[in-house]
């Protein structure tokens, strides 16, 4: 059981995370080029090859298409630090 815990921990906690991360990262260019904020928006937009991870970075500015990752390291530390806090009673 402790087993399947830890496999569980890896998958979820560092896997998903990380699986984002790359996806994000090896398409960083197209994500975010080297042009002005306005243009990068409407060629990042008009890249149908980005439709399947858009939903990581459409939210925020080309600068930051890593945010996402930040924010679901958050979630995961807020939610186990809960399960930690009642866990302690």
């Amino acid at each position: 059981m402790v087993l399947f815990a830890w496999v569980v921990f890896l998958l979820f906690c560092v896997g998903m995370p990380l699986s984002c991360f790359v996806f994000l990262f090896l398409n960083r260019a197209k994500i975010n080029p080297s042009t002005g904020e306005e243009e990068s928006l409407h060629l990042r937009k008009a890249d149908k090859s980005l439709d399947s991870i858009r939903f990581l970075f459409s939210n925020y500015r080309p600068a930051y298409w890593h945010w996402e990752v930040l924010k679901i390291f958050r979630r995961i530390f807020m939610t186990g630090f809960l399960v930690v806090l009642v866990r302690g009673r």
